[in-house]
């Protein structure tokens, strides 16, 4: 049986945060303990995670950030979307995690934004995020493209000068 948790940074407990670091440990050449330093000095308190449980395993997992991002230069706090990430891949894990996501966003009138891989794109464009196209925030790379979920209106530039999440 599936269960999701959502909980603040600073309620997530410590055997919780070894499990978030050994799932996100499979998708990069990053040690656990660099995991852990990365989480401890980029997520605030108040900063959210997404835990997938089945049958008490964590099975996949992202976070969000508080923000602020300018669409056509207006300030707009969100969310940032990071780390969606699950321990296996091909099981609807991802799937499970991005409906729930977008619920949440939603029902609590969240604009979101995150950054993903081109071959992620699809992905995310199935659950109705928005592939942006003029995008000037300071950390786009070539291959890694930005997405917006829960903004309706035009939007001729987005602009994001935090950290990467």
């Amino acid at each position: 049986m599936q269960n999701l948790r959502i909980v603040k940074h600073q309620d997530v407990s410590d055997d919780e945060v070894l499990r978030i670091c050994n799932i996100k440990s499979a998708f990069g050449a990053y040690s656990i303990e660099s995991q852990e330093e990365w989480m401890d000095n980029h997520l605030k308190n108040n900063d959210i995670h997404f835990l997938l449980y089945e049958n008490n395993e964590l099975i996949a997992y992202l976070n969000l950030i508080d923000i602020h991002i300018s669409i056509n230069s207006e300030l707009i706090n969100a969310y940032g979307i990071g780390n969606v990430c699950s321990k296996i891949n091909g099981r609807g894990y991802g799937k499970k995690l991005l409906l729930e996501l977008n619920n949440f966003l939603l029902s609590n009138n969240k604009i979101a934004y995150l950054f993903c891989k081109d071959s992620l794109v699809d992905f995310y464009k199935k659950y109705n995020w928005i592939l942006l196209k003029n995008d000037n925030s300071k950390i786009i790379q070539n291959d890694i493209k930005s997405m917006l979920f829960n903004f309706s209106g035009e939007i001729d530039c987005l602009e994001y000068r935090g950290d990467l999440f």
